[in-house]
């Protein structure tokens, strides 16, 4: 190129650049603008109080919820909030294909596609979604397939300043020759490495960078896949796998809102650092209700801070742990083989084996897990035991008040509490894994199908830490055995004692500012108190609940999980909507799964 030409092409380049900077300062304008407009929001709601029915106070805190989770997400696509530009014919806006607003070009429209979508004041486009179906053809227009785009600009920017352009000519056939000429002059001053190879070539800064401006065409058919069915994305180190599903979860937020803004997106990582190292993609795409765990974490309240050998690991996670479980529970059930005395208050009670029987088999038939069916279970037994005790003191069963002090006696009864949990021993998950693992001849008789070899490599002393590949195995048994008595007296404590000491407060409120004079109890103002407490996220309220059920799943080196963790994740995922990640090749344990399918 002659000095002219090179002299002319650089002033080309800095007149659309120049062009293109004004187009920017107008998109983070009305970002700003959409963001202070949630802000004095947000404040005005917060600011309201609790007043008014229960019904005001829920839609404040609706509200509120609302213009935070907004501000959060216009905050999140402050960088690179325009990165491409779509220039469509004029045949493809007469077809419909670009019904919008956008500025008229090359007798066509054009379109700026960004992070998030932004309209003006009049309801006109500024910025694009990079997820609408309108921006495909920035993704996957091809000279072969134009998809009636002619031109495709890529725009790089640093903090708010333009600092480069790219251009492709998709379909010069579409341009009159005027414009084919001013297209490939422009194409001549605009070319350049590459948006694909620039992005590559990036500073790292030890973060997962998003790739919504570079994503190429087959990535994109796997970013807009709908979310039904388990979609498996392969590919080894390196590649931009878990980029793409992240990616593929931003645009499922887009197309399934309604969806998943009730059930949220579980993402399932390798490790916590791994969690760190992507924390910032999903936010600086606009969407936050996704809860980030990896399996040791799953389960709340459990955390898995030990470690264990690979072959351990994978032992853990065999599918046969699904039955052996499951006898580990039924053998919680036991029914004697002899009659068992029990005395309460000096008179001799006879625990009998039909009755027992009886009782196991009406609890099992409630269908309820180990320990709410023990409830059941337990009443039976009181009740024939009540029959037994008022024959013995001839005292008249049939009046209510006598039989429900004659059977709070048994209940309280250390001989009848012994001999009844022996029959149906209440237990938690954790001390029932862990009994299984510190008593060889238990776990021997539990499960026959392993070798005496793998038994061994299982064997660990009470108190040992858990691993990772404990939790699912834990979260197996809290299905079969439910939360345990002392679990629900423990949070049934929990909650008087905050009661107490919301009254306490309170009553200490009124009595230093001479509140109320008589009309407002303390009680009063503690359950208005409790009523206008913080509201939960959607993610804060999933991650405390083992039970949540999310519309999606994300699991990032996949070939990694063993059927019990592939268990757990299912029973979260009811719709089975996963994106698996992984790489088969890349397996750390001692037998690799030779497909997906397997």
């Amino acid at each position: 190129m002659s000095d002219d030409g090179r002299t002319s092409a650089e002033s080309e380049r800095a007149r659309q650049v120049q062009a293109e900077q004004v187009v920017v300062d107008t998109a983070y304008g009305e970002l700003d603008r959409q963001l202070e407009a949630a802000r004095r929001a947000l404040a005005r709601t917060e600011a309201a109080g609790a007043s008014g029915t229960h019904q005001s106070r829920g839609e404040r805190d609706a509200y509120a919820a609302h213009y935070a989770s907004l501000v959060s997400s216009l905050e999140g696509v402050e960088d690179r909030l325009v990165f491409g530009r779509m220039d469509l014919s004029p045949e493809a806006v007469e077809s419909g294909g670009a019904a919008s607003s956008g500025p008229v070009t090359d007798g066509g429209r054009r379109h700026y596609v960004g992070r998030t979508g932004l309209q003006d004041e009049r309801r006109r486009e500024v910025v694009l979604d990079w997820r609408a179906p309108l921006a495909r053809a920035f993704y996957q227009a091809t000279a072969r397939d134009p998809m009636g785009l002619v031109r495709r600009r890529h725009i790089d920017t640093r903090r708010r300043r333009v600092t480069g352009l790219e251009d492709e000519v998709i379909d010069v056939r579409a341009l009159d020759e005027d414009a084919r000429s001013g297209a490939r002059a422009a194409v001549d001053g605009l070319q350049g490495e590459g948006a694909l190879i620039a992005a590559m070539s990036a500073a790292r800064d030890g973060r997962m960078g998003d790739i919504v401006a570079t994503i190429q065409a087959e990535q994109d058919r796997i970013v807009t896949s709908d979310g039904k069915g388990v979609l498996v994305v392969q590919g080894g180190p390196g590649t931009g796998k878990t980029a793409v599903a992240l990616h593929r979860v931003a645009y499922l937020f887009y197309s399934e809102r309604a969806r998943l803004e009730r059930s949220g997106v579980l993402l399932v990582g390798p490790s916590r650092t791994f969690l760190r190292y992507v924390e910032q993609v999903l936010p600086s795409l606009g969407e936050t209700g996704v809860v980030a765990t990896t399996v040791g974490d799953l389960v709340p309240g459990v955390r898995a801070r030990g470690s264990e050998d690979p072959a351990v690991h994978e032992l853990k996670g065999r599918a046969l742990w699904a039955e052996v479980l499951r006898r580990a529970v039924r053998d919680l059930q036991r029914v004697p083989a002899s009659p068992r005395e029990i005395v309460v208050e000096g008179v001799r009670l006879s625990l009998r084996p039909a009755d027992v029987t009886e009782a196991m088999s009406r609890a099992r038939r409630s269908g309820r897990p180990h320990n709410l069916a023990r409830e059941t279970f337990v009443l039976w037994l009181l009740e024939r035991l009540t029959d037994q005790y008022a024959r013995a003191t001839g005292q008249d069963a049939s009046d209510a008040d006598t039989r429900a002090w004659i059977r709070e006696d048994i209940r309280t009864a250390r001989d009848a509490r012994r001999e009844i949990n022996l029959c149906w021993m209440p237990t938690t998950p954790v001390g029932l894994l862990e009994r299984l693992w510190a008593r060889p001849a238990l776990l021997e008789r539990l499960a026959p199908e392993l070798t005496g070899a793998e038994r061994a490599l299982l064997a660990r002393p009470a108190g040992s830490e858990l691993t990772s590949a404990d939790v699912p195995l834990i979260d197996e048994l809290s299905e079969l055995l439910g939360p345990s008595e002392d679990a629900q007296a423990q949070r049934a404590r929990l909650e008087a004692w905050r009661r107490e000491e919301l009254v306490s407060y309170a009553a200490q409120a009124i009595a230093s500012q001479d509140l109320g004079d008589g009309m407002v109890t303390a009680e009063m103002l503690a359950d208005r108190m409790a009523d206008t407490g913080p509201s939960l996220t959607l993610a804060e309220r999933a991650r405390a609940d083992r039970t949540w059920t999310y519309g999606h799943v994300v699991v990032d080196e996949a070939q990694e999980l063993g059927a019990m963790a592939w268990r757990a994740l299912a029973r979260r995922c009811p719709v089975r909507s996963f994106t698996v990640v992984g790489d088969l090749a890349q397996y750390s344990g001692p037998h690799a799964p030779s497909s997906w399918a397997q």
